[in-house]
């Protein structure tokens, strides 16, 4: 349900209990950096960005806790075996910093800000999430211009292809991803395996190169150990935190309406959606 039906829906308790799931989907809300357009090719410039942002904001922007998610701090998502919280940029409240993400401004060369393009799709609540960026940045100095594209473009031409990013001073993007398959693999590898960066059709839009987490990879998938797998994709999750290369917003939650006459309504994580197959009627 989108933000203005979620709203009905939650004023009426009876309606909520008896035809609604609110589900975790193992999708994740974040922001790509872009580590190939200036200043973003400065770590500290992209440190500055992962403690500015107010995370709550874009907790709300999607709808609150119920239907738009639960704010996050990881990479990997909840429902992923592996999965394991940390939180490398803490800020109170998840309201941002201000002062370290100065601290930050000062040590890439930009103490007074700079100006920089966010890309997000034109329609949705990615909008309200793309406006919530551009103010928690104004209040560190970075003066943000939207650029809205057609959802239809948006990850195959704005975003999709590295040159036009470049072209077009693209240092941030909204984004979100889900595993193809319940594992750490499938939700990490097509967004940050340097080795996977594609001149059309590219999902790591930050272009995240990084050997620690190329290796881990590699590593994670070759181990049958179930502790050394998970230390393994721990540390493959922080190193691309730590990169400031993608910046975890919200882990997505969806809340879904039914009809009154479906029974044994079932959502399985396994595919981030309702099993249809399970549904029965009611005559």
């Amino acid at each position: 349900m989108q933000i203005s039906a979620q709203n009905k829906i939650l004023g009426d308790p009876s309606l909520r209990k008896d035809r609604t799931t609110n589900d975790v989907t193992g999708f994740i809300r974040y922001l790509s950096v872009m580590t190939q357009v200036k200043p973003f090719d400065n770590v500290h410039c992209r440190n500055a960005v992962a403690y500015a942002l107010d995370k709550t904001a874009q907790q709300l922007a999607r709808g609150g806790p119920v239907g738009g998610g639960a704010v996050a701090t990881t990479m990997l998502t909840p429902p992923l075996k592996y999965y394991k919280s940390f939180d490398l940029f803490p800020t109170a409240g998840s309201k941002g910093d201000v002062a370290k993400a100065k601290q930050e401004l000062t040590a890439c060369g930009q103490p007074n800000g700079f100006s920089t393009t966010l890309a997000s799709r034109s329609n949705g609540k990615e909008v309200a999430q793309a406006e919530a960026v551009q103010a928690s940045l104004a209040k560190i100095g970075v003066k943000v211009t939207i650029n809205k594209s057609a959802p239809s473009q948006y990850f195959s031409s704005t975003i999709g292809i590295p040159a036009n990013v470049h072209k077009n001073g693209i240092g941030l993007a909204m984004a979100a991803w889900g595993p193809d398959w319940p594992t750490p693999y499938a939700m990490l590898s097509s967004i940050v395996d340097g080795r996977k960066i594609l001149p059309a059709g590219n999902s790591n839009y930050a272009e995240l190169n990084d050997p620690a987490v190329n290796s881990g990879l590699d590593d994670g998938i070759a181990t049958t150990d179930e502790a050394k797998a998970q230390r393994i994709w721990t540390d493959t999750d922080k190193a691309v935190v730590k990169s400031a290369a993608y910046i975890p917003l919200v882990y997505d939650k969806a809340l879904n309406l039914f009809s009154d006459r479906t029974t044994n309504i079932y959502f399985t994580s396994a595919y981030g959606m309702a099993d249809f197959a399970q549904f029965g009627v009611v005559k």
